[in-house]
């Protein structure tokens, strides 16, 4: 099974989580299979008088109806786009969940220079999901008859974009309350700084190869760390198949990273 495919499945399992005992839309059948509905996307660009402090990806079902969210944050600590994992994204919005992925920086600012803020504190996501929250249903969902229950909340993540979870958890976790989590080969220096017995119910993700060199995830900051300080519920999957710790990206995406780590290729973004 494709790691996307199997990373689908497992947001879809443990993120159903947000939707018991709930009014919102709830699929019943495959999980391993693309969800019946129509995902759709548009993007909110950072605006610091009157949009949200970093700009976002959603993704969601075009089929009218009330619908559980997801936070999602990419890799190196969100600087990798949320379209780089469009297929995933799309793949749960079919499933029925509102998927939000945050970007720490725009698009033309990361593929040319690097000249603002990056530093996202735990402040600055909560910020976001509280604009979001006010923002969200009335000026861009409603046009499609989609709505979002904020009630059910979740989180997932990549990589060390992980550490949004980490702080929100660590610094003010009674403010969010996630009602599902599912974290993909997690990394975080914060990791340690963990509660032990901090209660989110969290599927744990990690691949065979992220430790080996060059490790993507550090042992003792990565997801045998993190599925410590939790308790129930809770679970670990160690994938045991050549699973590379980018393979959860979108095919192009991927490539071009295997290529540029492998072969040293020239042009990482062009090809």
């Amino acid at each position: 099974m494709r790691p996307v495919v199997s990373f689908v499945c497992a947001l879809v399992a443990v993120l159903s989580l947000l939707r018991a005992g709930a009014s919102v839309y709830v699929y019943s059948g495959n999980p391993y299979g693309k969800g019946p509905l129509t995902p759709r996307s548009f993007s909110i660009p950072k605006d610091k008088t009157n949009g949200p402090p970093m700009s976002a990806d959603v993704y969601f079902p075009l089929q009218s109806g009330e619908y559980s969210v997801v936070l999602f944050a990419g890799g190196l600590y969100a600087f990798m786009p949320a379209e780089a994992y469009s297929d995933v994204l799309s793949g749960l919005a079919s499933h029925g969940f509102v998927i939000i992925g945050v970007d720490v920086i725009q698009l033309p600012k990361r593929l040319h220079h690097i000249d603002q803020d990056v530093d996202a504190e735990p402040a600055t996501c909560f910020e976001e999901l509280d604009w979001m929250r006010n923002n969200l249903n009335a000026k861009y969902l409603s046009q499609w008859n989609v709505t979002v229950n904020w009630n059910h909340l979740g989180f997932s993540c990549h990589s060390a974009g992980c550490d949004f979870g980490i702080e929100m958890l660590r610094t003010n976790n009674t403010r969010v309350a996630f009602k599902g989590s599912v974290w993909y080969e997690p990394f975080s220096f914060h990791i340690p700084l963990i509660v032990n017995g901090t209660k989110w119910p969290s599927l744990v993700y990690g691949t065979q190869l992220s430790e080996e060199f060059p490790p993507c995830c550090i042992p003792g900051l990565d997801f045998h760390a993190l599925y410590k300080r939790l308790t129930c519920p809770r679970i670990l999957t160690n994938a045991t198949v050549q699973c590379f710790h980018t393979r959860f990206t979108t095919v192009h995406v991927w490539l071009k990273i295997h290529c540029y780590c492998t072969l040293g290729c020239q042009g990482f973004w062009t090809l």
